[in-house]
């Protein structure tokens, strides 16, 4: 067949190719084999998402992708810039940074599975595609990042990449988040400042300080100087700024965390310092194989939390925790935890029925 279709005008030869490879990805790595013309159709498309599962695959892939990317190479392969890139809990951290320089400068969707004793974070400082890098050709930055951490650990977000993103999925843990519980904090500071001046104005003389009731207690790094505050992303604690911008989360509009460290991230939708936060999903893990005799009571429970908070953000949804689910929702694909989740808040859904228990709905408004 692929003999037949090379004496067809070559628009509609590539038209074919393409439409083959997209898909399907086993196909497309045939294609390649076609002839030279048609490998240059196909490679864009093999490299637009890159998932490296093991070490293995990260040594052949850095073995041979970069002959394809130097300048001398252009002619043939002109368009190879991979926007989607999952990394393997397996891989090294020398592997790992090597892929992310060599790969990361288009990216949009972006996937670290961290193995235990492995802080997923570690690598985002080497992440080129971000809102500071958007403007030098580089496309609109990172939008979309997925992380799974599974060992305890405190998240640490670059401050430029954390605030481009729009959806950001952390799963497993626990873990523990300085960057979102001080930026709370100082909304919970700024917000009772705001109220005590205008209910009760004080003489010039007074004292503004906000009284140390209505501030929840601070953690043990709250006390870092400001060079601490600014590599995080954060004002300086001295003086407090009574009107805060919450810059890091201001492009959040889509979150997802798990069972497991839901109450401790709902914050961003009872503190608003997620301005934009339209869709808070609540992933109950699930695996395809085997059903947890578990799963229906930790669905209930936790539909009935949900209920009981009465946010229509919010969402339970079933999901399996793997690279493949990842990959099914790249750019905003209709079979992925996003898309899932979209269309049961526009229906007015606020639990998933599935393997672990029945759908809830909100009651007609």
């Amino acid at each position: 067949m692929p003999s037949q279709l090379l004496r067809l005008p070559e628009d509609l030869q590539r038209l074919i190719f393409e439409i083959a490879a997209r898909a399907d990805t086993p196909t497309a790595r045939h294609l390649v084999l076609v002839a030279s013309h048609v490998r240059k159709w196909i490679d864009p498309i093999l490299y637009s998402c890159v998932i490296v599962r093991t070490q293995a695959d990260a040594a052949l892939l850095l073995s041979t992708l970069p002959s394809k990317l130097t300048p001398s190479a252009t002619h043939l392969y002109p368009q190879i810039k991979p926007t989607a890139l999952a990394l393997g809990a397996s891989l090294t951290l020398t592997q790992s940074k090597a892929l992310l320089s060599l790969l990361s400068a288009h990216l949009s969707d972006l996937a670290v599975w961290g193995g235990p004793g492995r802080n997923p974070t570690i690598f985002l400082p080497f992440v080129k595609s971000t809102t500071a890098t958007a403007g030098n050709g580089s496309g609109a930055g990172l939008r979309r990042l997925a992380l799974r951490s599974q060992h305890p650990c405190e998240l640490n977000f670059p401050p430029s990449l954390l605030s481009g993103l729009t959806h950001l999925m952390i799963l497993d843990g626990p873990y523990t988040w300085f960057q979102m519980r001080e930026a709370s904090r100082r909304h919970t500071l700024a917000k009772s400042q705001s109220n005590a001046s205008s209910h009760k104005p004080l003489p010039a003389s007074t004292s503004t300080s906000t009284p140390s009731t209505l501030s929840p207690p601070s953690p043990p790094h709250s006390n870092s100087n400001s060079s601490t505050h600014q590599r995080l992303g954060l004002p300086s604690d001295d003086p407090p700024d009574p009107t805060p911008t919450p810059t890091l989360f201001t492009s959040l509009t889509h979150f997802a965390v798990c069972t497991q460290n839901w109450g401790s991230t709902h914050a961003l939708l009872r503190r608003a310092v997620a301005p934009h936060l339209t869709h808070f999903v609540v992933v109950l893990s699930v695996s395809p194989s085997r059903s947890h005799p578990s799963s229906s009571h930790s669905h209930a429970t936790i539909a009935q939390r949900i209920e009981e908070l009465g946010d229509r953000r919010v969402v339970l949804v079933e999901h399996e925790m793997s690279v493949e689910s990842w990959r099914e929702g790249v750019g905003g694909g209709e079979g992925g935890l996003w898309a899932r989740a979209e269309r049961l808040v526009r229906d007015g859904y606020f639990a998933e029925g599935g393997l672990g228990g029945e759908v809830r709905r909100w009651p007609a408004e």
